[in-house]
């Protein structure tokens, strides 16, 4: 009451506005009494009215403001659209100090209504009603415009906007390469296949239509004609162009030749050669002992024939075609449909079945008659003794005579067989010469050569001294030198170093007129 200069009496408090609407209800109201209240108002007030037995009258409100005119009170009463006519009487209030009688006749005013009705085809339509906005996110609705009638009253204007549609419609066909459509004026084709036009009024209701342009680039397929001919003066003709051996190639367009209904292309290829035969000689082996001559492919129109040296013409009838029962020399004369020829010849070597021989030099057998390229196994029956079980020529050492068989595996699925006794007595004799058993040809001046160290039996008559590998192929030999320092094998085989291993020597050394074996493995270490 302070702050606010008021006086502390007529300071009511309470429990909210609700216990101070009671109260004031119920001091001031009694039975029958009216209360004005508005429309829109706060729902307590009329509660509590009733609750006294009063009587509640509503005043209009107009955009949730009191409409002062809709309520005419006329001496307490109150007279609106709901009470148009009645009468009062004023006490004491004539002139002559009686009472008055006023009679109360009021006329109810129409509101007017209109309408805005629009049918649009433009999306971007749009009015202003009453300060709100109508277009086509709210085409409809109404707005009271207060005063806005002749008479004063209030004026509703109803809303109405229609948008009409606008008519789609897709060209979506096939085109050829080089083909083209005109829509709307505009063109299009392979560089331009897609787009968009409008047709300003052309749809049923007025509005404009759209067409959306989608198109298919069919291909061009390309076909090949290939043909070869023994005959020089063939011709073909396409699309009036000449194709003949001096004109064997080219290109042809062919109009609505593909299945499409486009152009199709074709490659022209003319073969004026003749035809040829693509062919393979098989040589007799251990398990046939004639030739075959084995045909991959014959170029030309089939079907195709052959005719064996002075025999019967035999048709082709697949790829690889197999033809047996051939020896020494020959041809086989091969024709297509069209007459053209070719000729095929042969030459059928006989097959010998290697002859196996062996020889023992020292304590390492050697064994010959069959090359080392054509060897595809070496199994020997026997490895007691052995240096190898799957070399040609191995080392041996045994103190009592022994059967050694070999099995060379050759060819395809061919073997050969030998048996080889070895005597006690063709064990060598253990050297007296000092001979190395490793040596390192690196170029360092050191230990390079193999050689018979001289000085241990005195300098002595080399008659030859023989290097193999562990094949048995001879890489070295010397023969008729003295045993001096550097007269030996450097570890090269035809000017070439050989990479680290074992090899096997075998020298002669002639002493006192008689000539002494030597024999052992020396290893070349890098």
């Amino acid at each position: 009451s302070l702050r606010y200069k008021c006086n502390p009496d007529k300071i009511i408090c309470g429990a909210g506005s609700d216990e101070v609407i009671q109260m004031i209800c119920q001091l001031f109201l009694k039975p029958k009494d009216e209360v004005i209240v508005t429309q829109y108002s706060f729902l307590m007030y009329r509660i509590y009215a009733n609750i006294v037995g009063a009587k509640v009258k509503f005043a209009k409100e107009i955009n949730y403001k009191i409409s002062n005119s809709e309520i005419l009170i006329f001496n307490s009463i109150i007279y609106d659209q709901n009470n148009l006519n009645g009468s009062d009487t004023l006490i004491g209030s004539s002139v002559g100090g009686c009472d008055s009688i006023i009679n109360v006749n009021l006329t109810l005013l129409t509101t007017e209504i209109g309408t805005e009705t629009t049918t649009t085809c433009d999306v971007t339509y749009g009015i202003t009603v009453n300060g709100i906005l109508y277009d086509i996110n709210s085409p409809t609705g109404s707005e009271t415009i207060v005063g806005g009638s002749a008479n004063g009253c209030d004026s509703t204007v109803i809303v109405d906007i229609t948008f009409l549609d606008t008519a789609l419609g897709l060209e979506d066909g096939s085109i050829c390469p080089g083909e083209s459509i005109i829509v709307n004026g505009s063109t299009y084709g392979q560089n331009q296949l897609v787009g968009t036009e409008i047709f300003a009024g052309q749809s049923s209701n007025g509005c404009d239509s759209i067409v959306n342009i989608s198109l298919t680039l069919l291909d061009i397929p390309e076909g090949n004609f290939i043909n070869s001919s023994c005959d020089q003066n063939y011709e073909l003709s396409i699309n009036g162009n000449t194709y003949n051996i001096e004109n064997p190639n080219g290109i042809e367009l062919i109009a609505n030749g593909a299945s499409n209904g486009c152009d199709s292309l074709t490659n022209i290829q003319l073969n004026f050669e003749g035809i040829t035969a693509t062919s393979s000689i098989i040589q007799p082996d251990c398990n046939n002992s004639e030739g075959e001559v084995v045909i991959t492919n014959i170029s030309g129109v089939a079907p195709f024939f052959y005719e064996q040296s002075g025999g019967a013409v035999i048709e082709i009838t697949e790829f690889p075609y197999t033809i047996t029962g051939l020896s020494e020399t020959g041809q086989l004369d091969f024709v297509d449909t069209d007459g053209c020829e070719t000729i095929v010849t042969y030459l059928i070597t006989e097959f010998n079945t290697p002859i196996l021989s062996s020889e023992i030099i020292g304590n390492q057998i050697f064994v010959t008659g069959i090359s080392i390229d054509e060897i595809n196994s070496i199994t020997w029956s026997s490895e007691n003794g052995l240096s190898c079980n799957d070399c040609l020529n191995p080392t041996f050492v045994v103190t009592e005579d022994t059967d050694y068989n070999i099995t060379i595996n050759y060819g395809v699925g061919c073997e050969v067989t030998l048996s080889i006794l070895v005597m006690a007595e063709e064990t060598p004799v253990i050297p007296t010469y000092n001979i190395p058993n490793v040596f390192s040809p690196n170029g360092d001046g050191s230990n390079d050569i193999f050689y018979i160290i001289p000085g241990i039996a005195g300098s002595s008559q080399i008659v030859s001294m023989t290097i193999y590998d562990r094949w048995g192929n001879q890489i070295f030999r010397k023969e008729n030198y003295t045993t001096e320092i550097g007269q030996g094998w450097d570890g090269t085989f035809k000017g070439q170093e050989l990479n680290s291993g074992v090899f096997v020597y075998f020298i002669e050394v002639l002493e006192n007129d008689v000539i002494k074996p030597f024999y052992g493995d020396v290893t070349i270490v890098k």
